[in-house]
Formats: C-alpha cells, sequence, structure tokens
C-alpha cells in the first residue's frame, strides 16, 4: 500500500550515515508535497493524511523547510501556529501576479490589448495586480515568502495574436519604440532617417532567407534595438511590483524588528520570474543581465542540463547570479533538479556563490507527479547528503560572499546572440556562441575566478579592479568596446577569439577596436564545422559529416611558442589574422600566418586568438569513452588562460 511505500523511503534515508547531522536553518529549501486530499477529485491519489506525513519525514532528511502548495492541514496549522508546523515556516513560493495583460486564445473572443506591453488600460491592470499580490502574501506565517510571477518566462508578446510579430504592428508599441530610443539619445538620423515616424520595430522573428537588414546598416540597428526592446517591454511590466515588494520588505523590517516574538510579523518577500538556463543553451530573447535592470528582486533558474561533460556550466550562471546579487542587490535562489545529476555539486556551486533559496525540483511524489526524484533512491541519497553537508556548513557558509574579488572579468555579448539570431545561425557566429561557455570552462579548470559581466556594465562601471577582461563574441555595442579601448589604453589586458570584437551592434565593422587589437582587417573565417547549439541533452561530437562544411586545410596546424606551448590541428575554424607591423605573433598556423597575437596598446595589451580555443578545448572529450581527467589537455588550454596566469 502507499502509507508502507511512503515509510519504507522515510526509514531509508533516516537510515542513512549522515542522518543525525544538523539540517540547515539559515538557507531556505523548498519542496512540494502532493496527492492529499478528502474524498475524490483532480490530483487526490490518496485521502490518508499518514502517507502525507511520511512523506514529510522523508522531506525533512532532504533539508526542506518550506513547501510550495503545502497541503491544506499544514497550511492551516502553520496559520494557527501549531508546534508541529514549526519545521516548515522558513519558506513558501507562491504565485503572484503574472503578465498584466490578457491573453489571446484561438477560438475565444479577443480582447484589443492581449499581448501589448503598452495598452491603455495596462496601468490600472498594473495597480490592481500589485495590490493583489501583496493582499495575499503579506499574511503567510513563515519568514519568506518568495512570489513567482511567470513560469519559464518568454516574452510577453507571445501572448497576442501576431506573436512575436507584434511589436511591428501595434500602434502604442511602435509609439512606445520611438521614445524608448529618444530616451537612449539616439536620433531619426541613426537609423538614416529625418522623422521619428519612419522609425520602427522590425518583424526580426519572421523567417526570410535574404532579410533586409543584412543589406541596410540602418535597417540592421533598427533589427537590434527591435530584440533589445523586446527584452525591456516584458521586464519593464514587473517594476512596480519589485519596487512594491522592496517598499514591503522595508516596511515590515521596521516593524518586526519591534516584535518580541514571531506573533504578528511579516514576511520578507521576494518576486522572481523563472528563468530557464537558457544563458548555457541557444540562448533566449530576455537575457539574463539587463532584465533585471527592470524586473524581480530575487534571480532564480532552474538547472536542465543532463549532459555530465557541461554540468560544471552551472557554476557559469550561479557566477551570473553572484555578480547581480551584488551590483543589484538581488536574491539568489536555484531550482536543482536531482534526477538531472550531480545535486551535490549544484548546490555547492549556488551556496558558494551567495545562493540562499533551494529548489530540491520536484519532489513530487512519483505517484502524484511525473518529472519527479522521489522514486530515484540513488537521487534521494545524494540531497540527502546534500542537505546535511550544508546543515554542517550553514555558519560559514550562508550568504557566502568571496574573499578576495575576481580579478578576471568574462564577457558573453548579447549582442553577439542577437546578430546569431538575425543571420540565420551562420556557422561561424554559432561557433562564436558556443565558443564562450568552454572558454568559461577553461579558466574554471585552471582555478581562475571570474565576474561575469554584461555590455552596459563594460561600458559604465569602473573596470579598473580587473587585470583581464574575456570577450567571447563577434558583436559587441559601440559604448563597450569604447569602453574596452579606454581599458587598454589605462592599462589593462584585452583577449579575445573565435572571430572576437569585429563588429558593432549594427553589424558594421568595429573599427574602433582594430588598433587595438593590433589588425589592420578583419575577414570572416573559414569554417570547416558546423557547431550544434548545445540544447540540454545531447553534447554533440565533432566528427559528424553531415555537419562538415569543408575538409580541415593541412596548413591549419597550430603551432605554440613558449607562450602558447603545444601544437594541434583544429577542427572548427580559423580566422586568418592580419597583424601590423607592431604586434607580436605568438603562435602560428602550418602555414605560417598568425594564429595568436598579443599587441601592445596604450599601457596595456590586447591577445586576438584566431580559432575557437574554447571549442578546440572542449573536442577531445566529445566521445563516448570520454575521461575527463585525462581529455582536457592544459596544452589546449593555455591557448585560453596563458593571458591570464603569464
Amino acid at each position: 500500500g502507499v502509507l508502507e511505500y511512503a515509510t519504507r523511503r522515510a526509514e531509508l534515508l533516516e537510515s542513512l550515515p549522515w542522518a543525525e547531522w544538523p539540517l540547515p536553518e539559515k538557507y531556505a529549501i523548498v519542496n512540494n508535497v502532493g496527492g492529499y486530499g478528502q474524498g475524490f477529485g483532480y490530483g487526490v491519489r490518496t485521502t490518508d493524511r499518514r502517507v502525507t506525513m511520511a512523506e514529510m519525514r522523508t522531506l525533512q532528511q532532504l533539508g526542506v523547510n518550506g513547501f510550495r502548495d503545502p497541503p491544506d492541514f499544514l497550511l492551516e496549522a502553520m496559520q494557527h501556529e501549531s508546534p508541529e508546523s514549526k519545521p516548515w515556516r522558513r519558506i513558501m513560493i507562491t504565485h503572484v501576479m503574472g503578465f498584466p495583460v490578457p491573453r489571446f486564445r484561438e477560438g475565444r473572443p479577443a480582447d484589443a490589448e492581449a499581448g501589448c506591453p503598452f495598452g491603455e488600460n495596462l496601468p490600472e491592470r498594473t495597480s490592481e495586480m500589485v495590490k493583489d499580490s501583496l493582499r495575499s502574501i503579506h499574511d503567510i506565517p513563515v519568514d519568506q515568502v518568495w512570489g513567482l510571477t511567470v513560469d519559464e518566462i518568454g516574452t510577453v508578446i507571445d501572448q497576442s495574436p501576431e506573436k512575436k510579430a507584434h511589436l511591428s504592428v501595434c500602434p502604442g508599441c511602435i509609439r512606445a519604440f520611438q521614445a524608448w530610443l529618444k530616451a537612449k539619445g539616439l536620433t531619426p538620423s541613426d537609423f538614416g532617417v529625418s522623422d521619428w515616424s519612419q522609425v520602427q520595430p522590425l518583424n526580426v522573428w519572421s523567417a526570410q532567407s535574404d532579410p533586409p537588414w543584412l543589406r541596410d546598416p540602418d535597417l540592421a540597428l533598427a533589427a537590434y534595438y527591435t530584440r533589445d526592446f523586446n527584452n525591456y517591454a516584458t521586464a519593464m511590466l514587473f517594476t512596480r511590483l519589485r519596487d512594491a515588494f522592496a517598499q514591503a520588505n522595508s516596511k515590515s523590517a521596521a516593524q518586526n524588528a519591534s516584535e518580541k516574538d514571531r506573533s504578528g510579523r511579516t514576511p520578507k518577500i521576494y518576486s522572481y520570474a523563472l528563468r530557464g538556463n537558457t544563458f548555457l543553451m541557444k540562448g533566449h530573447s530576455l537575457d539574463f543581465f539587463d532584465f533585471y535592470r527592470w524586473a524581480d528582486n530575487a534571480v532564480v533558474y532552474e538547472t536542465s542540463n543532463r549532459e555530465p561533460r557541461i554540468w560544471g556550466w552551472d557554476s557559469y550562471l550561479c557566477d551570473v547570479q553572484r555578480v547581480l546579487g551584488r551590483e543589484m542587490g538581488l536574491a539568489q535562489g536555484i531550482y536543482i533538479k536531482p534526477h538531472r545529476g550531480a545535486p551535490v555539486q549544484r548546490m555547492l556551486a549556488a551556496v558558494s556563490r551567495g545562493n540562499t533559496m533551494l529548489y530540491w525540483y520536484t519532489y513530487g511524489p512519483d505517484y502524484k507527479k511525473g518529472d519527479s526524484f522521489s522514486q530515484d533512491p540513488e537521487a534521494l541519497r545524494l540531497v540527502s547528503k546534500a542537505a546535511h553537508l550544508l546543515g554542517r556548513a550553514e555558519d560559514t557558509l550562508y550568504g557566502a560572499n568571496w574573499t578576495n574579488r575576481a580579478e578576471i572579468a568574462v564577457v558573453k555579448p548579447e549582442t553577439t546572440q542577437r546578430w546569431m539570431n538575425l543571420s540565420g545561425n551562420p556557422p561561424h557566429l554559432t561557433a562564436a556562441w558556443e565558443n564562450a561557455k568552454w572558454v568559461y570552462s577553461a579558466l574554471q579548470h585552471a582555478h581562475l575566478p571570474v565576474d561575469p559581466i554584461d555590455e552596459h556594465m563594460l561600458a559604465e562601471k569602473d573596470l579598473s579592479c580587473y587585470k583581464i577582461i574575456y570577450v567571447s563574441g563577434s558583436h559587441i555595442t559601440q559604448h563597450a568596446a569604447k569602453a574596452l579601448r579606454r581599458y587598454v589604453e589605462q592599462g589593462g589586458t584585452l583577449y579575445t577569439s573565435g572571430w572576437g570584437l569585429a563588429c558593432d551592434e549594427a553589424n558594421r565593422p568595429l573599427d574602433i577596436l582594430q588598433p587595438v587589437l593590433g589588425l589592420t582587417d578583419r575577414r570572416e573565417p573559414e569554417m570547416w564545422y558546423r557547431v550544434e547549439l548545445y540544447g540540454a541533452s545531447r553534447l554533440e561530437p565533432y566528427d559528424d559529416p553531415k555537419r562538415s562544411l569543408a575538409p580541415v586545410p593541412l596548413d591549419a596546424k597550430i603551432t605554440g611558442s613558449d607562450f602558447t606551448p603545444g601544437s594541434f590541428a583544429p577542427r572548427i575554424g580559423r580566422e586568418s589574422l592580419q597583424p601590423d607591423a607592431r604586434t607580436q605573433i605568438l603562435a602560428e598556423f602550418a602555414d605560417g600566418s598568425a594564429a595568436v597575437t598579443r599587441n601592445p596598446f596604450g599601457r596595456g595589451q590586447a591577445y586576438v586568438v584566431g580559432f575557437f580555443p574554447g571549442l578546440e578545448y572542449s573536442a577531445s572529450v566529445r566521445r563516448v569513452d570520454y575521461d575527463m581527467r585525462r581529455d582536457f589537455e592544459a596544452a589546449r588550454r593555455c591557448f585560453v588562460t596563458a593571458p591570464a596566469v603569464g
């Protein structure tokens, strides 16, 4: 019977060697427990409360101290401050306002404002939804309430009848686009026209074999800003909720300080849209930096990668969270999927970078919900181990900050992703996008701490705290490029690779950086293999004949130097670097052309690698019999890391 099944599961965890270790009290650790109900109906799997109580014994061994959608009897006990509810009052996840727009549904009467982020009734609707959100969570009897706005959020205009084409046809959105550009200091002449009426968003998401923005630089700039505006138009819908939560937290902090006991206290509240780990995959229309300049007071994402060779990339996204938390004052949380692997390591990656909310997603139990891990004894054992390790280390780890700030910054430019998409994912741009993630891996494998930053931070932030900045991407904004030039002039070190820093946001040659890089000209890379964008489950090999574009030339073999020792034949592609007279050549291709260069500029220097060193570093593990201890070769890694350690 189900009671015996649930009880055996609890007893299994209670018998583990670490079961008597302490469990976390400061960290907010969430899960769900479903299946109980009275009578019969949707989702009711048992009417025996003892079953759920047995499942809660298991959840305690997983460190859980709060719920998303707790059972009714537990919620009632919490409302009455009953002693049996005390272990579960650290946190609750609940839904708050979603998109404050009507949603278009096929076959139903259409609302004129469906999916529109600038509808006439939006301000009033938003005000009401913010008030309702505050009312709904104000009296929840827990320490923290994390309010989920939109699960796996996408762009708001997907709620419209036109989907993403909405921006290009909606008069209200067109006017808002023009006002937004004016606020940025742009003028119609920047787009090659004389009047704002001639500037409007483009339908950049339509499938076109020869999109006009690839031929017209003025349309190219409009195309770039259309994608940028899409991010803003979605994020700004939650600015009022974020600000209301911040104001409520300030008020409740003062009230709670005067309370002698828990009775009467109000919870600290956070708003967040759940993000997939698209930053680590094929990208997304909503970015992972600028979005948080407008939305949310917490940054939360879910782990989905199944592939063991890139589990370490979760450290990358947790590093992004760490920087966002520091720069924007955001709380940090993570949904860890134990059945996707490495729950202990993913937990440690998160908490060592400041995450304080963990959701073991999702317990289930299995007789209630699919895609759960409650039926997996090994996953249960590892989660229990992770929770008890965290309990023992909690006083040291909670709210962790790094003792020494990173002296290396890494940039994976959003502008590169936008032009990858705007150009139809050509081979050299998809390679540049994937290369960035493996550049991060190479730096991590060399034990070099990094700060991921974005182009806005490049343009506005004091960069003098960084000894070296790695920019892994083909396109970057003019503002960011000017900041990089100043950074190198003032003594910084710049590194780029894989046709890096070649173009600006209008897809024009980035001439301002050519003297910095020490190059007289830039030419698109010759590509031999079409790199697949990683999609969470499979890491492609580099020997698929269907993805081959051309044979690798014999004269493409790379020969290093004392600075970058080692030689190998690349597999993906190369850019024939055109160094000027002052530029030092550090490595060559077999045909004698430059493969790696170093150029002194001002008081600083710039390194350019004329191939995709991150991808080449990963090539050796892209086989069935991989061994990560053996196959990540130091000789290839040094083409990434040497400028940081040399």
